[in-house]
């Protein structure tokens, strides 16, 4: 029995995109883990950081929120729907994701590689959309 993906008349090269999609999401998840070990002490101190600490404690708090929200709605994009604005939020967080890694990387926290890993999941999770929309069968 063939898979649906299979038998969708899809280009030569959807299959090993999809691939590397899925593994560029896996450095990504790994990045976002060790980002969030670093983070999480800041975000639960009992007293809140001081002087121009305050500014950089918002800002982690903030591009935390917004990457976890946007690869939660990445997931839930991904599914079979048509919901355009669920991709768009989804586009959005994952900005907020490389946002959040880069200031991790300017904090010394991720090194340029794993900054480099996060902005191809970005194009490739783009990419893996159209393939998505473009391998579907026509109705």
């Amino acid at each position: 029995m063939q898979s649906q993906l299979a038998n969708r008349n899809h280009p030569s090269w959807v299959a090993p995109f999809l691939v590397g999609a899925g593994c560029f999401n896996v450095i990504a998840a790994v990045v976002m883990l060790a980002a969030a070990n670093q983070l999480l002490p800041l975000l639960f101190t009992s007293r809140p950081p001081l002087g121009a600490d305050v500014l950089r404690f918002h800002v982690w708090a903030l591009w935390l929120f917004v990457g976890i929200v946007g690869v939660v709605l990445l997931i839930s994009s991904r599914a079979p729907t048509e919901n355009r604005g669920v991709m768009l939020l989804a586009a959005l967080g994952k900005l907020g994701f490389v946002l959040l890694v880069l200031v991790a990387w300017l904090e010394g926290i991720a090194t340029g590689w794993l900054v480099i890993a996060s902005l191809g999941d970005v194009i490739l999770s783009i990419g893996l959309g159209w393939a998505y929309h473009s391998v579907r069968p026509s109705t």
